[in-house]
C-alpha cells in the first residue's frame, strides 16, 4: 500500500507539477472566523507528519543508505555556498550603487547650490534697488548658506563611504574612484512577466533541484529497503573500517618480527665492524621505536573496536528493520514532498513581487520625470515672477527646492531599479530565492 501511493505521487513531483485545490471562483463571502479556519486547514506545514526518531537496534541498517544520505549533504553544503555567493555578490552591488547614487546627489546638490547663489545675488541685487526687504535678503543668505552646509555635510559621507571601498578594492584609501555611471535600461514587461519568470525557475531553480534530489533520494532509499540483507550482530559494518586498519598493523608487526642483521664484509677492517655495528645498532633502536609506536596503534584501534562493540545493540530483526524504515523514510518523504511544494509556492510568491516591484518603480519613475520637467518650468516661471516683485523670496526658494526633491526622487527610484534588476538577476539564475525586494 505504502509502495503505490509512493509511485502515484513520482510522476507530478518528477514533471515539476503539483496539484492544488481548484478553488474556483468565490461566490460567497467568508467571516474572519471561516477564513481562518480554511487557511489553518490547509496550510502545508500542518499536514506535515511528526517524524519517530528510528530505534538504535534499526538505526544500523542505515549504513546501507549511507551514499544516498551523503548526496543529500552534498547538495545542500553545495546550494549553501552558491546562495552565500550571490548574497555576497548582492551585498557588493548594493555598495557600488550607494556610492554611484551618493555621487550623482553631490552633483545635484552643487547645482542646487549654484541656484541658491544666483538666486542670493539677484535679491541682493533687488535690495539694493529696495524692491527687496532686508528680510528677503536675509532668508536667500540663509538657504545659500545651508545648501553650502549640506554640500560640505554629503562630502563627508562621500569621503567616508570612498575610504570604506577602497579598502575593499585594495587600493590608497584616499585614491578616487572611476566608475563609470551605470546605463538605465528599464526591462520591458514581458522580461518580468511572472507567469513567464516561474516557467524557467520551475526548470533552472537551484533551490527546487536541492529539494527535488531530497524526494528522489528518499524515494531510491524506499525502493532499497525490500532489498535489505540481515546484519546480525549489527556491529560488523560499523567497525569493519578499524578492522582493516588494525589488520594492516599488526601484518606490520608480524613483518617487523624479523631480526635486523647487517652482515660485516670479510676481511673488513676494525674500523669498518665498528661503523657497521654503529649503524647496526641506530636502526635496531628506531626498529624498537617503530614497534612501540605500532604496538600503540594496535592497542588503541582494537580498544576502539571492543568499545563499538560493547555499546553498539544487535540488529533488529530484519521484518523488524524493514518496517520501521519504510514508515520512517515515507514520512521523511512525505515532509520532503510538502517542503517541494512550498518552496516553489514561495518562488512563485517572490516572482510575482518582483513583477509588482518593477511595475510600481515604472510608474514612479515616469512620474518623477515629469515632475522635474513641471518644476523647471515653475521654478523659471517664478524668478520672472520674483524679479518683478510679485511673489516673496520663500516662494521661490520653495519652488528651487521642489526641482531638488523631484531629481533626488528620480535618481533614488533609478537606483533601487538597478539594484532590483540585480537581485532579480539572482533569483532566476536560482541563487537568491528568498529575495529582499521591498526592503531598499
Amino acid at each position: 500500500m505504502l509502495n503505490s501511493k509512493r509511485k502515484i505521487l513520482i510522476p507530478a513531483v518528477a514533471a515539476g507539477l503539483f496539484l492544488f485545490p481548484q478553488t474556483g471562483s468565490v461566490s460567497n463571502t467568508l467571516t474572519i472566523d471561516q477564513a481562518a479556519k480554511q487557511m489553518e486547514e490547509q496550510d502545508l506545514e500542518n499536514q506535515k507528519r511528526d517524524i519517530e526518531e528510528l530505534d538504535s537496534d534499526v538505526q544500523i541498517y542505515q549504513s546501507n543508505f549511507q551514499d544516498e544520505l551523503e548526496d543529500i549533504q552534498d547538495i545542500q553544503s553545495e546550494y549553501q555556498e552558491e546562495a552565500q555567493d550571490a548574497a555576497l555578490e548582492l551585498q557588493i552591488y548594493q555598495q557600488l550603487y550607494n556610492y554611484w547614487f551618493l555621487k550623482e546627489k553631490y552633483a545635484l546638490t552643487e547645482d542646487n547650490l549654484e541656484l541658491a547663489e544666483e538666486d542670493l545675488a539677484m535679491t541682493e541685487k533687488r535690495y539694493k534697488q529696495g524692491t527687496a526687504s532686508k528680510s528677503e535678503y536675509n532668508q536667500a543668505k540663509q538657504n545659500f548658506n545651508s545648501q553650502t552646509a549640506n554640500l560640505a555635510n554629503m562630502e563627508a559621507q562621500l569621503n567616508n563611504l570612498r575610504t570604506m571601498l577602497n579598502q575593499d578594492l585594495k587600493q590608497p584609501l584616499d585614491q578616487e574612484i572611476q566608475l563609470d555611471s551605470p546605463a538605465f535600461k528599464p526591462l520591458s514587461r514581458s522580461d518580468y512577466n511572472s507567469e513567464k519568470v516561474m516557467e524557467d525557475v520551475r526548470k533552472n531553480d537551484e533551490s527546487l533541484r536541492l529539494y527535488r534530489t531530497i524526494v528522489y533520494t528518499y524515494e531510491d532509499i524506499l525502493d532499497e529497503i525490500d532489498d535489505l540483507n540481515s546484519m546480525s550482530g549489527g556491529t560488523s559494518a560499523m567497525t569493519a573500517p578499524l578492522q582493516e586498519q588494525l589488520d594492516k598493523v599488526e601484518q606490520e608487526l608480524v613483518a617487523m618480527q624479523t631480526p635486523l642483521n647487517i652482515p660485516v664484509p670479510a676481511g673488513a677492517s676494525q674500523e669498518v665492524q665498528d661503523s657497521i655495528q654503529a649503524i647496526q645498532t641506530e636502526l635496531s633502536s628506531q626498529k624498537q621505536r617503530d614497534l612501540l609506536i605500532l604496538q600503540g596503534q594496535a592497542a588503541m584501534l582494537q580498544t576502539q573496536i571492543n568499545q563499538i562493540k560493547a555499546q553498539a545493540p544487535d540488529a533488529a530483526p530484519l521484518s523488524t528493520a524493514k518496517e520501521e524504515l519504510e514508515e520512517y523514510y515515507e514520512d521523511m518523504l512525505h515532509n520532503a514532498r510538502i517542503d517541494l511544494i512550498k518552496q516553489e509556492e514561495q518562488l512563485t510568491y517572490q516572482a510575482r513581487q518582483y513583477e509588482e516591484q518593477f511595475e510600481k518603480l515604472h510608474k514612479q519613475i515616469e512620474t518623477y520625470e515629469e515632475n522635474i520637467d513641471f518644476a523647471r518650468e515653475m521654478y523659471q516661471m517664478q524668478r520672472i515672477q520674483y524679479k518683478n516683485g510679485m511673489i516673496t523670496q520663500r516662494t521661490l526658494e520653495q519652488s528651487r527646492l521642489g526641482i531638488r526633491q523631484a531629481q533626488m526622487q528620480l535618481l533614488q527610484a533609478q537606483k533601487d531599479y538597478m539594484l532590483l534588476k540585480k537581485e532579480f538577476e539572482l533569483f532566476k539564475e536560482g541563487k537568491l530565492p528568498g529575495g529582499t525586494t521591498g526592503g531598499f
